[in-house]
């Protein structure tokens, strides 16, 4: 009988995190050992994506407490489905008869730590963004639970913030990010179309910024870049892919006040495909503040498009400035003027970018090795457990309550 690991995650949407652990919860290499079940707060993409690919998809009532200015009875109703949620995410615990978490949202780390109190389940948090303050604080104290058997960061920069939080005889494997998008014979088309639209000097020339609208992620930067060059009469569009609803919708409406109405400047919204988006853009800037990896780069990437980063967490060391994409000083709107403008007139170089990094994220961030380090990691987590056989709804289950470390120390 196959184990049984339980996804969470804090929301449907389509983001990188998302298609992260939707490309875990469905790899051949989880399935073939694990019994999955995926825990969501809403009925949105990702959750038809799993249940397409024969995943039980469990829905809870998500948290309400949003990111920015919170009142006191913002505070009470937080309060009241904390509680709600951790004696729902225990009850689906014992029905499902889960031995391992596996989840990578801070959201609900709490609960969960919480809800596995006196049950021999243990979670492996896997780092998809890094931060500060508040929220820095409550991740140091929650990681360091003994519930927490492993850490997985996505990157070399996530990989030292973890280690500042833990303690040394914590689990930390990095394994860095990939592409999620569907290969095959679709995304060749596209890349070569990319390529020739270079070559043609296709006009208008389309900009993107794709990801939550958050402040760290910087969409109030390229809007500032696009206005201005708007308004040096650049042929050029300016698109804004996602949403910031779940997250900072202040942030959002305020973008949409000043900007929306700007001719040329074009607030795309959530999109289920983002494929779509990729087939249609001629260059995708990231001009992230703070970034743990950078999914989107290595997708855009992986498509043949040209890519601006900011010079902020690892998207250095995805992009080689000049050879696979171009790096900007972050935070300086100077800087991403100058570079937008450089690539929108240069199409031999927009061309060599896309060719080269279609080449790059071809060779360094392929999925196959890093979703079999993840099998391998969950696999090794399970087998090195004392077991302790429990009863649940769906009969007796091997559990396990505590591993050793590979430096020997228990967790």
């Amino acid at each position: 009988m196959k184990d049984r690991l339980l996804f969470v995650d804090q929301y449907a949407g389509l983001a990188g995190a998302e298609r992260i652990l939707l490309a875990v919860a469905t790899a051949p290499e989880i399935r073939k050992d694990w019994d999955v079940t995926f825990a969501l707060p809403e009925d949105g993409w990702l959750a038809r994506e799993l249940r397409s690919h024969g995943v039980t998809v469990a829905l809870f009532l998500g948290s309400n407490l949003h990111y920015g200015k919170k009142t006191f009875a913002d505070y009470l109703r937080f309060l009241f489905k904390f509680v709600h949620q951790v004696f729902w995410f225990r009850h689906l615990i014992r029905e499902t008869g889960t031995q391992l978490i596996y989840m990578s949202t801070p959201r609900y780390l709490p609960h969960l730590i919480f809800a596995t109190l006196r049950q021999p389940v243990r979670i492996v948090y896997h780092v998809q963004c890094t931060y500060k303050g508040l929220v820095q604080q409550i991740m140091r104290t929650a990681l360091r639970s003994s519930k927490v058997a492993c850490v997985v960061s996505s990157s070399r920069s996530a990989d030292l913030w973890v280690r500042s939080l833990v303690p040394s005889g914590k689990l930390v494997v990095c394994v860095p990010n990939w592409t999620t998008l569907p290969n095959g014979e679709a995304q060749s088309g596209t890349v070569t179309r990319n390529i020739e639209l270079f070559t043609l000097r296709e006009r208008p020339f389309r900009f993107a910024v794709i990801g939550r609208i958050v402040s760290i992620k910087g969409q109030d930067l390229f809007l500032q870049a696009a206005r201005r060059l708007l308004m040096s009469g650049a042929p050029a569009e300016f698109h804004v892919v996602g949403s910031g609803a779940c997250f900072e919708p202040d942030f959002e409406r305020a973008l949409r006040s000043e900007f929306g109405n700007l001719p040329g400047i074009n607030f795309v919204g959530h999109v289920d495909n983002i494929a779509d988006i990729y087939r249609r853009v001629s260059c995708v800037v990231i001009p992230s503040r703070e970034e743990a990896f950078g999914l989107v780069a290595i997708e855009a990437m992986s498509y043949g498009i040209p890519i601006i980063v900011s010079d902020v967490g690892e998207l250095p060391e995805i992009v080689d400035h000049g050879t696979s994409g171009l790096i900007f000083n972050s935070d300086n709107l100077e800087d991403l003027v100058a570079t937008m403008t450089r690539i929108m007139h240069d199409s031999v170089l927009a061309r060599d970018l896309s060719v080269r990094a279609l080449q790059r994220v071809s060779v360094h961030y392929s999925g196959d090795v890093s979703l079999q380090r993840i099998g391998l990691l969950l696999r090794d987590l399970s087998d090195k457990s004392d077991s302790r056989s429990v009863r649940s709804g769906h009969g007796r289950h091997s559990v396990h309550a505590k591993s050793t470390m590979r430096d020997g120390s228990r967790v």
